[in-house]
């Protein structure tokens, strides 16, 4: 957790955003060579995958406290650059 919460906070020039806030999380698996599935409907699960951007966004300073967080969007999909990608915005 620690290494994505400085992967965050080194890819964010922002911090400490105040307010209600609205994120939107899309985490970019590798596709298996076996899978004939379109999308990653295996673990883990995307809620894990939300505690531990929130947590790790937390840890970054992006925002005070992830209670802050009033809308939360989470996508799992395959992608030739596996990663995740982050936006938040106030409301």
């Amino acid at each position: 957790m620690q290494h994505l919460g400085a992967a965050i906070a080194s890819a964010t020039p922002v911090r400490g955003i105040p307010g209600p806030l609205a994120v939107s999380v899309e985490i970019r698996l590798p596709k298996p060579k076996s899978s004939r599935r379109s999308r990653p409907d295996v673990r883990p699960d995307v809620d894990n995958y939300a505690k531990a951007v929130m947590d790790a966004a937390t840890m970054a300073g992006i925002w005070n406290d992830d209670s802050q967080v009033c809308d939360l969007r989470m996508v799992k999909v395959y992608s030739d650059e596996p990663g995740v990608a982050l936006s938040v915005r106030p409301i």
